[in-house]
């Protein structure tokens, strides 16, 4: 490895074949020593990712710099699109109340509660709602359509908060097999 620093002292990090490349050529050498200062050094690659470099209260060098190479930077990527794409039709899917399957998602809760407050607001004593398959429900108490609505909700939420575990899953795999225990519900 062959550290450079800038001219506000900020040291960098390039590996041989980058300065084969002319990385580097506009700062200037460093010599083995001379980033004792506790400069954090600042790995840089356009192709890659670094994990920063761990350094000892002397500035000495305890773990070396990492290359995390830029294909699995990219498997990761297209991990996270593939959970993106599979909850989001996962936390939409229909829900089922009392034997009745609703659209589900969270556009769904929200226009049963808009229906809600408009049969209220309307002094109406009571809900039409319209199920999946788009048959009209009515007379469903505000009581019921609430509940509806919290049921269709509450499986969005939940689903959304498993997409961004899987997400956070897929951000902190070091290698390939973390990637691939990252199991996804079929849909």
């Amino acid at each position: 490895m062959n550290y450079f620093k800038d001219t506000n002292n900020e040291i960098f990090a390039y590996d041989a074949e980058q300065v084969a490349d002319g990385y580097g050529a506009d700062l200037t050498p460093l010599e083995g020593g001379e980033y004792t200062d506790g400069t954090e050094i600042k790995p840089y690659k356009l192709d890659a990712t670094f994990e920063q470099v761990v350094r000892d209260v002397d500035g000495v060098i305890t773990a070396p710099l990492t290359l995390v190479d830029s294909r699995f930077a990219e498997a990761i990527q297209s991990k996270i699109t593939t959970i993106k794409g599979t909850y989001k039709t996962y936390a939409t899917e229909p829900v089922t109340v009392d034997l009745i399957t609703y659209n589900g998602g969270d556009s769904s809760a929200s226009a049963i509660n808009g229906a809600i407050q408009l049969a209220e607001a309307n002094a109406e004593s009571d809900v039409s709602l319209w199920d999946v398959d788009n048959v009209l429900y009515a007379g469903v108490s505000f009581t019921d359509a609430l509940l509806i609505a919290q049921t269709i909700a509450t499986q969005y939420r939940d689903r959304m908060f498993e997409r961004s575990a899987k997400i956070a899953e897929a951000n902190a795999a070091v290698d390939q097999s973390g990637l691939d225990a990252i199991i996804l519900p079929v849909v």
